[in-house]
C-alpha cells in the first residue's frame, strides 16, 4: 500500500511539474524596392524612406474650379544598378485619405489620388544627371496591398522620365516593385 501511495504521489508530481511547450514564431519581412530601366538595366534600393505627410493643394487647369486638399507623401530611395551606378529615386504622391495608400496614382489626378512628381538622380555622374517625369507621359504607381497594423505597403510602378537639361534623353522605368516597404 505504501508503495502504491508513493507511485501515486510521484505520478501527480510528474503531471503537475510538466509544462506545455510553447512554440513561438516571428514573421521576418524583407523589404525591397527595384525597377528595370531603358530595357537593359536593373536597379535595387539599398535604403529608402517615406516621409510623414504634408498638406498640399492641387489646383485643376480650370481656374473656376477650386483646389483640392491632399496628404502628400514622399518616397525617397538610394540604390545601385547592375552597372554599379548609384541612383536616387524620389516619388511624390498625393492621397485624400491620410494613411490609406491602396489604389492607383497617375499624373492626371483622380478625385482621391495623384502622382505629383518622380525624379531620378545619377549620383555618380559629374553633372548629376537629373531625370524627371513629364506631362502627358504614361506614368503610374499602383499600391496593391497595405497592412495598417505592420505599416507596410506593396505595389508596382512604371514611369517615363526625361533629362532635365536635354529633353531628348529619356529614361523609361518598367517592372518597378515595392515589397513590404514600411511607412
Amino acid at each position: 500500500m505504501k508503495k502504491t501511495l508513493q507511485l501515486f504521489f510521484i505520478a501527480i508530481v510528474t503531471v503537475l511539474s510538466c509544462t506545455p511547450e510553447k512554440t513561438t514564431f516571428q514573421v521576418v519581412r524583407h523589404s525591397s524596392m527595384s525597377f528595370n530601366y531603358d530595357s537593359s538595366s536593373t536597379w535595387k534600393a539599398k535604403t529608402y524612406d517615406i516621409s510623414p505627410p504634408t498638406q498640399a493643394v492641387v489646383y485643376p487647369a480650370d481656374p473656376l474650379i477650386p483646389g483640392t486638399l491632399y496628404n502628400r507623401y514622399t518616397l525617397q530611395a538610394f540604390g545601385v544598378d547592375d552597372k554599379n551606378r548609384n541612383l536616387q529615386i524620389v516619388m511624390v504622391f498625393d492621397t485624400k485619405e491620410q494613411k490609406v495608400f491602396t489604389g492607383e496614382y497617375k499624373t492626371a489626378y483622380t478625385g482621391d489620388k495623384g502622382l505629383k512628381e518622380v525624379q531620378v538622380y545619377d549620383m555618380d555622374n559629374a553633372s548629376l544627371a537629373f531625370y524627371q517625369m513629364y506631362d502627358n507621359a504614361f506614368s503610374t504607381l499602383k499600391i496593391t496591398k497595405q497592412s495598417t497594423s505592420e505599416r507596410l505597403i506593396a505595389g508596382t510602378f512604371q514611369i517615363m522620365l526625361r533629362d532635365a537639361r536635354d529633353t531628348t534623353r529619356k529614361m523609361t522605368i518598367t517592372s518597378g516593385t515595392l515589397t513590404d516597404v514600411s511607412y
